[in-house]
């Protein structure tokens, strides 16, 4: 074999080890790709009890859910039913986290779902909207409602179960707030004032009537 075969035939070797590492490498990072393309995830809840201070009489159904991709996020619906048990809190004094600096309710509350891997560790947590919270305290006795959270696509893989908790605390803002409903708020006597006014104008526009009335009477007898 000639040196020129010899250097060409090196050259065509060449060529095709790298053209067989070039697909080789393309198909296997389009494999890693797909793997990272996570389509609807199924999980169950760790407790079918919702947990917290505004736990108790509120239950999740024991079932499988599905986390449904959308865009970047996933989201996962849950039906929640009031079970008949008593609140632990009196629900009629608590409002909103969201609504909590413009309430004179004396306490602030919060639901949160936390979604957990194989080993009960939160992924992510992400608390439910004043809508979602409201519709929750809301509710009577077996009456149920849906309440919906998006988590973000990082780490949601490993999702394996979720959980639904809640959390109570004291309303900073309470006091203030009952205070300006108090000065905003006409009082008793205020009221009482507004009436006595309103009949003492009442009383003159009679008698100014009266006095036209009379006037008008004097005139039609001079002009007779």
């Amino acid at each position: 074999m000639t040196m020129k075969k010899l250097s060409l035939s090196i050259l065509l070797l060449a060529g095709l080890t790298f053209t067989f590492a070039s697909c080789g490498g393309s198909n296997n990072k389009s494999a890693e790709e797909k793997a990272e393309v996570v389509e609807d995830i199924v999980i169950k809840p760790s407790s079918t009890t919702v947990g917290g201070k505004l736990g108790g009489f509120l239950e999740v159904e024991d079932k499988e859910y599905h986390l449904v991709k959308d865009g970047s996020f996933y989201n996962l619906t849950i039906p929640i039913r009031h079970n008949g048990d008593t609140p632990k809190v009196t629900l009629s004094e608590i409002v909103s986290h969201y609504d909590a600096d413009k309430s004179a309710k004396s306490l602030s509350g919060k639901f949160m779902v936390e979604v957990l891997d194989e080993n009960d560790n939160v992924i992510q947590s992400q608390q439910l909207g004043g809508d979602d919270f409201n519709k929750l305290i809301g509710l009577s006795f077996d009456e149920k409602a849906n309440v919906k959270i998006a988590f973000h696509k990082e780490n949601i893989a490993k999702a394996k179960s979720f959980e639904v908790t809640s959390a109570v605390e004291a309303n900073e803002k309470s006091k203030e707030n009952a205070a300006k409903a108090t000065k905003t708020e006409p009082s008793v006597d205020d009221l009482e004032k507004s009436v006595k006014a309103a009949g003492d104008a009442v009383e003159t526009a009679g008698e100014v009537f009266g006095a036209l009335g009379s006037a008008a009477k004097a005139l039609n007898e001079l002009s007779n």
